[in-house]
């Protein structure tokens, strides 16, 4: 993953860069999922966004406790990489284009 965006090689084995895109991905994938089941948080903090371009550390943390939300241990986001949950499935896209 991060080789093909842009950042060059690696000195490290082929077997380490796989796992770590592997880690990466399963964060990435269920850190989605879990930021999904959250729409007015994401919508507030889209509007914060679009108004100022940044927000700070301490304005995000209002916002977890305006809504009502919780930040994630890193041991429960997930340990499945839960492609299948996706709405933007590698898997789901290649079957449609061979139908």
């Amino acid at each position: 993953m991060g080789q093909s965006m842009g950042q060059g090689g690696s000195e490290w084995g082929g077997e380490i860069n796989m796992d770590v895109d592997i880690e990466v991905e399963r964060l990435v994938n269920n850190s989605y999922l879990t930021a999904k089941r959250t729409p007015p948080l994401l919508d507030q903090l889209a509007r914060d966004l679009c108004e100022r371009e940044t927000i700070t550390a301490e304005e995000f943390q209002m916002l977890l406790v305006q809504f009502g939300c919780k930040t994630s241990e890193f041991e429960t986001i997930g340990t499945t990489l839960n492609r299948e949950k996706l709405p933007f499935n590698e898997d789901e896209d290649e079957s449609k284009e061979e139908s």
